[in-house]
């Protein structure tokens, strides 16, 4: 008889998770997915990191509705974004904001999957970990998105494979897919996640 396979056991992380939502009712999967996410990722990438924010892009107060933010060398409302990244200011750390309400509703009646919802919230919260990490760890000079993006890839993709080896195949199928879709249609720039103030 083959010994029992032991549970993959999440890593305890420093971060905590804030809910902060205005006019917006989230699923109830949400905080566990980013808490699961964020238990993924190696303690030392979050160090200095004290919140990642969940909220909703339609509870913006009217200054932060009209406020831009800088993607990819063009201005995005912050109404649009996904996620912002903050960097430690005046004292206080740095910490991260997640517009659930402009996240969740990509992936419809999909959410169901635990792996979509993996792959939602972990699309955005690995890349804003990105900037953090480009930020605080690893300085590049290069477009800072494209660093986030390549963090992102390091930390979601190794992520999924851990916790869902027997559905990746079909994944990189799907995300090729999407890909090459969201360039064609022309959503890649506008769905990117924005880099907060610094």
């Amino acid at each position: 008889m083959p010994p029992p396979v032991e549970r993959e056991k999440p890593m305890p992380h420093n971060v905590e998770i804030v809910e902060a939502y205005r006019t917006y009712s989230p699923p109830a999967w949400v905080r566990s997915t980013v808490d699961r996410i964020l238990s993924g990722v190696p303690a030392g990438y979050l160090s200095g990191l004290r919140t990642v924010v969940l909220t909703d892009a339609g509870g913006l107060n009217y200054d932060r509705r009209r406020a831009k933010t800088r993607s990819r060398r063009k201005k995005l409302k912050i109404s649009e974004s996904r996620g912002l990244y903050h960097r430690k200011w005046n004292g206080e750390p740095a910490w991260i904001e997640l517009f659930v309400d402009n996240i969740v509703p990509w992936y419809g009646r999909m959410t169901w999957l635990r792996f979509i919802r993996d792959f939602a919230i972990g699309e955005v919260l690995a890349h804003e970990v990105g900037h953090h990490i480009h930020s605080t760890k690893a300085p590049e000079f290069r477009e800072r998105e494209d660093v986030a993006d390549k963090w992102s890839r390091k930390l979601l993709v190794p992520y999924l494979m851990r916790r869902y080896w027997y559905f990746f195949p079909l994944v990189v199928v799907v995300y090729r897919a999407w890909k090459l879709i969201s360039e064609v249609l022309g959503l890649k720039r506008t769905r990117n996640n924005a880099k907060g103030s610094s």
